[in-house]
C-alpha cells in the first residue's frame, strides 16, 4: 500500500472522531485525506454480531471481515493519500478483552498494522460527561476498565515496534493535539521518503 496509514484509539468519548475531523480539514488543503470509521458496518450481520450480545469470538471473527473489507478500499486510493483511521483491531482487542501477546492469532492474517497509531489519553470521567452530554447513558466502570486495558495494551504494543504508537496525553487541547499528530505524520513520511 503506497499509504500513510493513521490509526487513531481510545475509549468511547475520547475525542477521536473530533481530532481525525479537524486533522482531515487541515490536511486536506494540501494532500489527498480519506477518513474511515470501524466498524464500517458493510452489512448487517456486522451490527447484528455486537448488537445480538453474540461471543466475543464471533464478534472478533466479524470485526476482521470487516477490516479487511476496508483495507480493500485502502488498496484503490490514490498513492500517497493519508488514510485516518477512527479506530482498528486494537479496539477489538481491548474492548473484547483479548490478551495483549496474542495479537499475532492467526485469525488476524491479512490485517495490516497502521504506520502509525495516536492513541488518545483520557479520564474515564471525562469521557463519561462527553458521552452523557451527547445523549448516550455510558457506564462508569466500564470506561475505567477499558481504560486500563488501552494504557497496558498499549504498553505492551510499544515494546514490539513494528509501528510507532503515540499517546496523546489528556491534558491536550484540540489545538495541541492536531499539531502533534501533524508533527508525526510529517516525521514519518519524511523518514520513508529518506529510506526509500
Amino acid at each position: 500500500m503506497a499509504i500513510t496509514f493513521i490509526s487513531f484509539d481510545g475509549i468511547d468519548g475520547a475525542g477521536k472522531t473530533t481530532l481525525i475531523r479537524e486533522v482531515h480539514e487541515l490536511l486536506r488543503m494540501s494532500r489527498s485525506v480519506y477518513s474511515s470509521y470501524a466498524p464500517s458496518w458493510r452489512d448487517d450481520v456486522t451490527r447484528r454480531s455486537e448488537v445480538d450480545n453474540l461471543h466475543p469470538w464471533v464478534q472478533i471473527f466479524e470485526y476482521i471481515q470487516d477490516f479487511k473489507f476496508l483495507q480493500e478500499k485502502f488498496a484503490a486510493l490514490p498513492d500517497n493519500t493519508i488514510v485516518l483511521q477512527d479506530r482498528w483491531a486494537d479496539s477489538t482487542y481491548v474492548y473484547q478483552n483479548i490478551p495483549p501477546n496474542d495479537t499475532e492469532a492467526p485469525y488476524l492474517n491479512g490485517v495490516v498494522h497502521p504506520d502509525i497509531t495516536f492513541y488518545l489519553q483520557c479520564f474515564p470521567i471525562t469521557a463519561f460527561d462527553r458521552l452523557t452530554a451527547k445523549g448516550e447513558t455510558p457506564d462508569l466502570e466500564e470506561l475505567q476498565n477499558l481504560s486500563d486495558r488501552y494504557t497496558k495494551f498499549m504498553a505492551e504494543e510499544s515494546i514490539r515496534k513494528y509501528r510507532l504508537i503515540v499517546p496523546i496525553p489528556w491534558h491536550f487541547d484540540l489545538e495541541q493535539q492536531i499539531d502533534l499528530v501533524c508533527y508525526h505524520i510529517r516525521a514519518f513520511e519524511l523518514k520513508r521518503l529518506a529510506t526509500s
